[in-house]
């Protein structure tokens, strides 16, 4: 239990080490090269649950599910620490999956989105944006999925009158994009 422990506090660690590089290091390109190995972390501390599930001697039903109450408590606790920079991150954020529906967005995005995260995850984003399907973002979407590389543009949102600086990257589970608001720029111009 005590290096189940230890690996959330080092998983948390990393992922504060990232955070703590400032604003301008943690782009879209930055995340995308910090995540294999935050990814690695995680594969190392899920292997270690795996390892925290399996019966020890002869312990009795009561004092493993003991046991197991106090791993999943640890569990929820690491989820809720990452969660947490997640959401502190300065730029907004969301994922898609493969079929465009939302698998992740943080606070930030919801806030400039003008959303609630019930109102996205597990939809399509062209259910919930219908206006921008068949337009470049569409494409630029695409092209992302398909290609792999990259790719970022400015797109000014109908929905919420503002225009955003958007980062869009492939990732193994569909797509991240990361975007910062730029409508004080754009009227300046």
């Amino acid at each position: 239990m005590d290096q189940l422990k230890a690996s959330i506090g080092d998983t948390y660690l990393y992922l504060q080490a990232f955070l703590e590089m400032g604003p301008d290091v943690r782009t879209g390109e930055e995340w995308l090269a910090f995540l294999p190995g935050f990814r690695e972390k995680l594969a190392e501390l899920a292997f270690e649950l795996d390892a925290e599930l399996v019966p020890i001697g002869e312990q009795t039903a009561e004092r493993e599910a003991l046991e197991l109450e106090r791993i999943e408590e640890t569990r929820r606790e690491g989820e809720r620490k990452i969660r947490e920079i997640l959401d502190n991150l300065i730029e907004n954020y969301f994922t898609l999956d493969f079929d465009f529906r939302f698998t992740d967005v943080n606070s930030q995005a919801l806030a400039y989105l003008g959303k609630q995260a019930e109102d996205l995850l597990g939809k399509s984003i062209w259910e919930v944006y219908p206006a921008s399907k068949g337009t470049y973002v569409e494409e630029n979407y695409l092209r992302v999925l398909e290609t792999g590389e990259p790719i970022h543009f400015e797109l000014r949102s109908l929905s919420v009158q503002r225009w955003a600086d958007v980062h869009v990257y492939r990732t193994g589970e569909g797509l991240a994009v990361f975007f910062s608001e730029i409508t004080e720029r754009k009227a300046a111009e």
